[in-house]
């Protein structure tokens, strides 16, 4: 969701053309923080919404499998399917939530050193110009 932000207002205003070219933060802590927020105020946390779609999204696949062999939704001897199907499609979107924080936390730390760089750059220049 952070990312999908940051497009957002880098976008936004760029596409406006009355607005001016945003300012590019030379130090971390110019960057701000509700731009990296996982969760959106009054909301559940992101893994909580990813969990659940899987699952249900594991469920579907069930239904559809069944649908697709014209079987019963619901014989007694293969409810156990269900939770099961339901459980992979729930461990996928776990592992998907941990890719997703591993390259935000990447990409925050990579950003971070890129800025704090370009700040470096920005005072030897300074102080060569001097």
């Amino acid at each position: 969701m952070g990312i999908f932000k940051i497009t957002t207002s880098i976008l936004g205003s760029v596409a406006s053309s009355q607005s001016p070219r945003p300012r590019i933060p030379t130090k971390p802590r110019d960057i701000d923080p509700s731009l990296y927020s996982r969760q959106i105020d009054g909301q559940l946390p992101n893994m909580v919404h990813r969990l659940a779609f899987w699952g249900l999204f594991g469920l579907g696949v069930r239904f559809w499998q069944v649908g697709i062999e014209m079987r019963p939704f619901f014989n007694r001897s293969s409810l156990w399917a269900y939770p099961v199907y339901a459980a992979g499609g729930a461990s996928f979107g776990y592992w998907l939530q941990g890719v997703d924080d591993r390259q935000t936390a990447t990409l925050t730390e990579r950003k971070a050193y890129l800025l704090e760089k370009r700040a470096r750059k920005a005072q030897r220049d300074a102080e060569a110009a001097e």
